[in-house]
């Protein structure tokens, strides 16, 4: 699916595949994101010496910059969606500067109070195809006939 178009709930099927879509979080990016976080000073993700401290071999990229990942992911395969929920769990660190592929699949479909929910599951994977990350995300895709929320 383009970034164009608009999935609607009926054209969802349980098992569709979301992504891939590759990131790299640069030295660049890490900082602006931490900027926006308002959070400054050296930490784990943007410092080598304090990430060295806290056991990583480098600095890690932020869990929450890979949630952005995963919504940019939803955003992208959807079109027009409402992130209702995305829960991630870390297996292992994601180093600044190295790719991660985002992925996903599509485990249930329900009405309710008229609105298309889908939930997902999704998986981060570093370069070496190493799964980092895995987690859920719950989003409310728009119906082709509004009209029709009874079902």
């Amino acid at each position: 699916m383009s970034s164009q178009d608009q999935m609607y709930f009926e054209d969802v099927e349980i098992g569709d595949e979301l992504g891939p879509i590759e990131r790299v979080a640069d030295p660049e990016m890490i900082k602006a994101f931490m900027e926006v976080s308002n959070r400054r000073g050296p930490s784990v993700f943007n410092d080598p010496d304090t990430a060295k401290k806290a056991g990583w071999e480098a600095p890690v990229t932020p869990g929450h910059m890979l949630m952005a990942f995963i919504s940019q992911l939803l955003s992208r395969w959807f079109g027009q969606v409402w992130i209702r929920d995305i829960d991630l769990i870390l297996r292992r660190p994601l180093l600044v500067n190295q790719q991660v592929r985002v992925t996903g699949i599509v485990t249930d479909k329900s009405l309710i109070d008229g609105r298309g929910h889908v939930e997902c599951d999704v998986i981060l994977y570093n370069a070496d195809g190493e799964r980092t990350s895995t987690g859920k995300a719950s989003v409310t895709v728009p119906l082709k006939n509004p009209g029709d929320r009874d079902s």
